[in-house]
């Protein structure tokens, strides 16, 4: 298993569902692939994070925080870069099988849910959240992602 899957996919009214599967032995973010991902996209710390640690900023919870939570917030930042919201985005993470069920299999298996105002921008954005996070888990990987680039194409759609 990569380090990240999308195992399923529910399109909803304004609403992604993503059922993520991660492997066990890179289930949450350190401190290098934080800052890589921060270097990307500084703003990420400053999103609001309310899950009972911390200031409530993700900045505060990004270090040692799971995966498909990283992928939630890389998903609102690249769509809010993409297009003004005439609404607020969000999204919620949470364990769609307890870690005890599925660790000795070596996987990990999430639900994690973002509101979106436009559904291929969100689509897009999951792809390039994901490229985003390979690349950050990639330490000898040089070629930083072109996040200008990928702004842009979700701008276009």
């Amino acid at each position: 298993m990569d380090a990240l899957e999308i195992q399923n996919i529910c399109v909803r009214n304004g609403a992604l569902d993503l059922e993520v599967g991660m492997a066990i032995d890179t289930l949450h973010v350190t401190e290098e692939q934080a800052n890589r991902i921060l270097e990307l996209l500084p703003n990420l710390a400053n999103h609001v994070c309310v899950n009972g640690a911390g200031d409530g900023s993700f900045g505060d919870e990004i270090v040692g925080t799971e995966l498909a939570h990283l992928l939630e917030h890389v998903i609102i930042e690249l769509q809010g870069k993409a297009a003004p919201q005439d609404r607020q985005l969000a999204g919620h993470t949470s364990w769609l099988e307890e870690l005890e069920v599925t660790a000795p299999q070596g996987y990990a298996l999430m639900r994690t849910t973002v509101s979106f105002a436009n559904d291929f921008v969100a689509l897009g954005a999951m792809n390039c959240a994901i490229e985003i996070i390979a690349w950050a888990f990639e330490p000898d990987a040089d070629d930083m992602p072109d996040v200008d680039g990928m702004i842009a194409f979700l701008a276009a759609m």
